[in-house]
Parts: structure tokens; sequence; C-alpha cells
């Protein structure tokens, strides 16, 4: 491998670890710029770390890349909304001096991290979508809402998974549009009872314009309403769950160049669009038993090297699980634990465990315990509550 360097882009979450460890074991020098206000930060345990710069937030970190222009054009890979949004806004300033995902112009990213506009032109390019209407305080509620629905901010980068709501009744959707915050918007959705949801990895080049898709995140299990995927299939047998024709027109119409991913729920084997995400998306690291690298491919097609010895995906399935939270399910979701047990048994790849850079895991151990301790307490409250 070409002596490259890159600048990681995120905060101290697994997105950001398993872009490190993606990269550095290909020998691409990283320097983490680090968005952090932690005392202690796991991932700066790993033993893939070289250079790092830390930040107490985003826009330290973009007055960081200002003050420190490179004399060669250098790759900025982001793993956050935050970072990507910021990026976006300083396109004008940055674009002459660092390569980072984009749609060409300035701002115009985050107009395209707009929920709604997402759902509008995925529709357009024959994708299904469920029904879904935005709301800010003091609309009206439209008579046609299917219940059961769910709440979630209009905007990736002004809310979080956190801010996602249930509600089975109007009476319980009033109530809890009363509650939020004055200033933002959200998005009112149709609420799907899923089989399962789909994660497209997949990136679009700068050099030839192709959009390459290798693979999917089957997820099985999930723990809660907007958590990530607990546990699931990883195959590069895409086309068995979606047809990629329209997913494909989807992204062009974007203008976005850069790693990405998309989200489905399917239902009777009809898969409903729910969002795509403008970074390198968190599960990438777990493809790399297919021989999936988003990441380095979207490296070396920006610095223009040859990108397609990388293109050799495995035709194979293996499993992921959440090595922290999958288990909550046992509580949460009525799984067994034999179930449970025999799932930890045959996945092979985790979401914070790398054999090969063991410190991490062990450094974010207490506080992840604690975080999957309070989740099973506060759901027994609310379950001996209701």
């Amino acid at each position: 491998m070409m002596n490259l360097t890159i600048i990681l882009f995120g905060d101290n979450g697994y997105n950001t670890l398993g872009a490190l460890r993606s990269l550095r074991m290909h020998n691409i020098d990283v320097f983490l710029l680090l968005v952090s206000k932690k005392r202690i930060n796991y991932i700066l345990s790993s033993k893939f770390i070289q250079q790092y710069q830390i930040v107490k937030n985003e826009q330290e970190g973009i007055n960081f890349l200002l003050k420190n222009l490179p004399e060669v054009k250098t790759v900025i890979l982001p793993t956050s909304d935050r970072s990507v949004s910021l990026l976006d806004r300083n396109y004008n300033k940055l674009k002459d001096n660092y390569i980072f995902p984009n749609v060409g112009q300035q701002d115009c990213l985050n107009e395209w991290m707009d929920k709604e506009k997402m759902i509008t032109y995925a529709f357009q390019a024959g994708i299904n979508v469920p029904f879904t209407f935005r709301y800010k305080k003091g609309n009206l509620i439209p008579e046609d809402v299917i219940y059961p629905c769910f709440i979630k901010p209009a905007n990736s980068v002004l809310g979080s998974k956190k801010d996602i709501k249930k509600c089975n009744n109007n009476l319980e959707l009033e109530q809890i549009l009363n509650d939020y915050k004055l200033d933002q918007e959200y998005l009112v959705q149709q609420y799907l009872d899923k089989e399962f949801d789909l994660l497209l990895i997949g990136v679009r080049l700068i050099s030839n314009d192709k959009i390459i898709i290798p693979a999917v995140f089957v997820k099985e299990r999930w723990y809660g309403m907007g958590d990530d995927g607990s546990m699931g299939k990883l195959t590069t047998d895409v086309e068995q769950y979606i047809s990629l024709k329209e997913v494909v027109s989807f992204v062009q119409s974007t203008n976005y160049y850069g790693p990405f991913s998309v989200e489905f729920g399917v239902v009777n084997n009809k898969a409903y669009f729910y969002e795509i995400n403008f970074r390198n998306d968190g599960t990438s690291h777990y493809f790399a038993g297919l021989n999936v690298n988003v990441p380095l491919i979207w490296i070396l097609d920006a610095y223009g090297f040859d990108y397609s010895p990388h293109t050799d995906f495995k035709k194979e399935d293996y499993y992921f699980i959440d090595e922290f939270g999958d288990y909550l399910n046992i509580v949460t979701n009525h799984l067994s634990i034999r179930q449970w047990y025999k799932d930890f048994k045959r996945a092979s790849v985790y979401k914070y465990y790398n054999k090969d850079d063991i410190k991490p895991f062990f450094f974010s151990m207490p506080y992840m315990v604690l975080l999957s301790l309070y989740k099973v307490l506060k759901h027994l409250i609310r379950k001996w509550k209701g």
C-alpha cells in the first residue's frame, strides 16, 4: 500500500474506532481529529492510534483544519452527522486543501440531511416510503395519520435516535408533540411492524461517478425504538433482499460523493425507506470478513489510486452481535437465554471487540455494562408502572 495519510474526524464512538481499524490494517496513516469533552477516551487506547488532536466540538475541529492547512490536498473521513454538517457549512474554505464527502456546493449537503427531503426523492426514485408528514409546534395534525406512528427529528444533526417516540393513537401523539421543543421540526411517520431491517453499505466515487453497494447488514434484532441493530447477518447477496436499481437512481439524484448507507424496514417482503446517511457508517467495520472496506475504497479513489484490488468481495454470509447490547432482548423482547447464547456463539464479528486491538474493548466495558443495566432498569420500571 502507498504511504497515504488521512484525517479521521469524529467522536469517541464505535464508528470512529471501526474506521481507524479498517484503515490502519491497510497501512493508511491516520491523524485523528477527536471531538470529545471527556477526560478518558477509550479510542485512544487502540494500538492503531498515531497522531491525534482533541477538540471540544466540531466547530473547534473546523477551526483546527483551517489553521493547519496542508501543503498537499488531504482526505478527511467524517464519522458523525455533525462533523459532516460542519464540513459542508465550510465547504468553500476547505475544498482547495481537503477532500471530503460533499455534493459540490456549500451547505447543500445539510439540505439533504433533512429527512423529509430524503423521503421525497426516494419516492420519486421508485422506492417504497411509509406515510410521513412534517410537524412544527402549532401545526394541525392531519386526520389521515396511520397509527401506530413514531416521531423523530426532521434533521439528524439537530436530534438523535434517542428522540424517537412511538404513539398508538391521536391522544398519545398530541401529548408527545406538546412536550417537544418549540424550535425544532419533527417527522411523524407510519410505524412499520417490521420483520427485519436492511442497511446497505455503499460509496460513490469521484473518479468515475460509480456507485458501489457491495453488501447489506440484515438486522434481525435491535433493543429499542430507533436503536442500532444488535444482531444480524452480513452478506454480499444484496439483490436477494432489495432491487438496487432504484437505490442507485436515488443516490445519483442527491449528487453526493463519498461513503454512505441506506436503511430500510421490511414488511411482507417489501422494503420501506427509512433514511440515507451521508458519511461513513458505524457498521462499516462489520463487513471486513467479506473483504468489504468502504472507507478504504473511498480514500484510494479520492487520492487517484486504483481501488479495484479491494473490490474482490466474498460471496458468503456471517453473523454480527452487539456484545454489550443484544442480551437486553432477554429482558425487553422475551428472547430466551438459550437462543441468545446460540446466536452469540455463531457470531464472528462484534461492535467493539477485536482480537487484534483488544484494549478499547476493556476500556469501554465498565461504561457499556452500566449503560446496559440502566436500560434494563428503565424498561422494568416502565413495565411496572404500565
